[in-house]
């Protein structure tokens, strides 16, 4: 999606979409819900976050004129995101998690493991106020994940990578 114009979304919507992408449900399905007001469809099945709210925040979107057509084939990124909505985008979009997946401070997040590809589209997400890097693991060469088996990302080529708060 590079050289697009990427939708700047609103916090609440753009975890929404998340929560939502976490069914998996394919997002066509994710389009036609919405757009049907289908949310019973939505909530039968497990969400990473059961008591967010569907239909209050997919009101919001109604309200902001969101076309979820459109933020689909157009991609979306961040307009503000605070650290808590960060650990909330990793848990929705990459099941990573502070303190088991990655640790976290105020001011940035070490030990993330993602592949090239997962790094790209974090960034592309969250770029207006966070920096993606790749970090070293002092445990491989070059900040390779190891491949024992033990980690499935691991085998596909995932590297410790930190998230930074920029500053300005």
């Amino acid at each position: 999606m590079s050289g697009q114009h990427r939708i700047v979304l609103p916090l609440p919507l753009a975890l929404l979409l998340e929560n939502i992408r976490s069914t998996g449900l394919t997002d066509d399905e994710i389009v036609r819900c919405l757009q049907a007001r289908d949310y019973a469809a939505i909530e039968a099945l497990t969400l990473a976050d059961p008591a967010m709210s569907i239909a209050e925040r997919a009101a919001l979107a109604e309200e902001l004129g969101i076309d979820w057509a459109e933020v689909i084939r157009s991609g979306y990124e961040f307009g503000f995101l605070h650290l808590n909505g960060l650990k909330r985008l990793l848990a929705f979009r990459y099941r990573l998690h502070a303190g088991t997946d990655y640790e976290a401070d105020e001011e940035r997040l070490d030990g993330l493991r993602l592949t090239a590809a997962q790094a790209e589209e974090l960034s592309g997400l969250i770029h207006r106020q966070w920096l993606v890097q790749p970090q070293s693991d002092p445990g491989q060469p070059d900040g390779e994940a190891g491949t024992d088996g033990d980690s499935l990302v691991g085998a596909y080529g995932a590297v410790l990578h930190s998230v930074q708060r920029k500053q300005g």
